[in-house]
């Protein structure tokens, strides 16, 4: 059994997640941005960098080719990130229109626009 408290209970009706898992939504954005913000340009920086904080020592080939790695790993987990985003977002829209449907159908409604005579917007 999950334990409650673990829970946001003041979340939309899509549905709560836990503390952790929107830390780890939260964290999956920030990082990559992060890294991508502090990657050096050149790789003879980058190689001096990791001499720096590991004591290892990087040719300039290695490092050319750990910098563009890690710049298509950063840039494709913010990509898959964008795509998950986006597909919830459908998803949740989808899930919005077919709720109101099916509410027009229980009270026998047919959904159309009406204008609101008084400020002449359209009102669903």
């Amino acid at each position: 059994m999950k334990d409650k408290s673990l829970k946001f209970y003041s979340c939309n009706r899509g549905g709560c997640g836990s503390i952790v898992q929107r830390a780890v939504d939260f964290f999956g954005w920030i990082v990559p941005g992060a890294i991508l913000v502090l990657i050096p340009k050149c790789p003879t920086c980058l190689a001096a960098y990791i001499a720096l904080w590991t004591g290892i020592g990087l040719s300039i080939s290695v490092a050319i080719y750990l910098r563009v790695s890690v710049l298509v790993l950063c840039v494709g987990v913010i990509l898959f990130l964008a795509a998950r985003s986006a597909g919830l977002l459908i998803y949740e829209f989808g899930r919005h229109e077919q709720l109101n449907r099916e509410k027009c159908a229980m009270w026998g409604r047919v959904p159309s626009r009406r204008r609101n005579k008084f400020r002449g917007n359209i009102f669903p």
